[in-house]
């Protein structure tokens, strides 16, 4: 797998003119476009193994990109939920080293690109923003709720 940290500042420059000159709409109108075109990998593991499958997608993304984050699969009364913890965003990390200005909704990428693969397999996906570079992900097969929950195949801590 090839990092795409190189390409971090043009998708940034990139979002922000779409932001700039064709609004939230058009920008999320690529983005969606974007994840019809690069969604196959990501695709191809969920249908075939479900959340294990992006259990071993983002381990091995996120490793990769140096991504301080936390991957905890839970198997509830109600289905299997994914919890990533992403402690250290390398994407926005970039950006700051590359002493850029980001694009005020940059993170949006994450939920519109994943949210629309994941949205056209069964799964729902939540992105809460909590830091300058930190959020919570969540992806549900159903309703996954924490009462009842007990630990699935993977509470993998990774650090850069």
């Amino acid at each position: 797998m090839i990092c795409n940290e190189s390409f971090i500042v043009a998708y940034n420059k990139l979002f922000t003119w779409l932001y700039e000159h064709e609004g939230i709409d058009g920008l999320r109108e690529f983005w969606t476009l974007l994840a019809e075109a690069m969604s196959f990998r990501f695709e191809q593991l969920t249908r075939t193994k479900g959340l294990a499958g992006l259990v071993e997608y983002w381990a091995e993304t996120l490793s990769a990109e140096k991504a301080a984050c936390t991957l905890k699969y839970t198997m509830g009364k109600n289905g299997a939920c994914l919890t990533l913890y992403i402690r250290d965003c390398p994407s926005r990390r970039r950006l700051h080293q590359a002493s850029q200005s980001i694009c005020p909704v940059y993170c949006d990428h994450c939920k519109t690109i994943y949210g629309t693969i994941l949205s056209s397999l069964g799964y729902s996906m939540t992105l809460t923003k909590i830091g300058d570079n930190s959020c919570l992900i969540q992806i549900r097969e159903s309703a996954c709720s924490e009462a009842g929950d007990t630990p699935g195949p993977s509470g993998t801590s990774l650090t850069p």
